[in-house]
């Protein structure tokens, strides 16, 4: 699909008055950033896309068209992104071409400056970066880091837990005995409050979707099993559905497919 919606509190179609529209696309990621939103590649028609959109009220889309000298991030497809604070964003793996081929998953991480209009490579040994990975989730957390967890490498879904420190560039993987979500792909996450972000749901890598809520802190670098009583009505569970946070200590979900259903929630 191609169109462009807003939410204030209906949900209304925009017609883009750019000159040139962006392409039906999915699999794409996007990120809000200081009243605009950012778009990166995509999918269409069998095409990987390698593009960089930002949108705002006043003008719709807009291409970044960005200055070769400055090496754009290769096209992919099924990456994720997160907002960084000061008009940043940042960008972890996806898949370079169609297919499950692990030799094309994506290791590499970037950030897009708003104000320079491009991408930057933040370059990471092997040791201290998180492997190659798709639909994974990300959400922002704390004063300019990222939290990610899970994803999909090789047909398997990962359990891993990392943190992007926007200061020093690095990523910091959170190790400990403590419990933590189990191994899943195609989850959602959300920031609920400045040190405090949410996760939900996801595919177990075979036949089932989970319906687990889990937090993390950033303070105690740990997560916590949201637990409720039997009567609680729970959303299904589900995979491949998107989540945000509505601010007031509050988060929005929408959406997914139940694999036990086969069907759309």
């Amino acid at each position: 699909l191609g169109d462009t919606w807003t939410f204030t509190t209906k949900w209304n179609k925009v017609t883009s008055p750019s000159p040139k529209a962006l392409q039906e696309r999915s699999g794409h990621s996007m990120s809000s950033l200081n009243g605009e939103v950012l778009l990166y590649g995509g999918s269409n028609d069998y095409t990987i896309l390698r593009d960089t959109w930002i949108y705002n009220k006043v003008d719709g889309w807009a291409q970044i068209m960005q200055d070769l000298t400055f090496k754009p991030p290769k096209a992919r497809v099924f990456h994720s992104m997160a907002t960084l604070k000061n008009g940043f964003v940042l960008m972890f793996g996806g898949l370079k071409i169609d297919g499950v081929n692990c030799d094309q998953l994506c290791n590499d991480t970037w950030v897009y400056s708003q104000v320079r209009k491009h991408w930057t490579k933040i370059e990471t040994t092997h040791m201290n970066s998180p492997v190659s990975r798709i639909q994974h989730s990300m959400a922002s957390i704390g004063t300019n880091k990222v939290l990610m967890f899970g994803g999909e490498a090789c047909l398997n879904v990962l359990g891993d837990t990392w943190i992007f420190d926007f200061r020093n560039g690095n990523w910091a993987l959170i190790e400990g005995k403590e419990a933590s979500p189990k191994p899943r792909a195609q989850h959602a996450m959300a920031q609920l409050g400045k040190n405090t972000v949410i996760l939900f749901g996801g595919w177990n890598g075979g036949s089932g979707d989970y319906d687990d809520t889990w937090k993390f802190d950033l303070t105690t670098k740990k997560w916590t099993q949201i637990k409720t009583s039997p009567s609680t009505k729970l959303p299904n569970a589900r995979d491949t559905f998107s989540m945000a946070s509505l601010g007031d200590g509050k988060i929005l979900l929408f959406g997914g497919f139940d694999i036990s259903l086969s069907r759309d929630i």
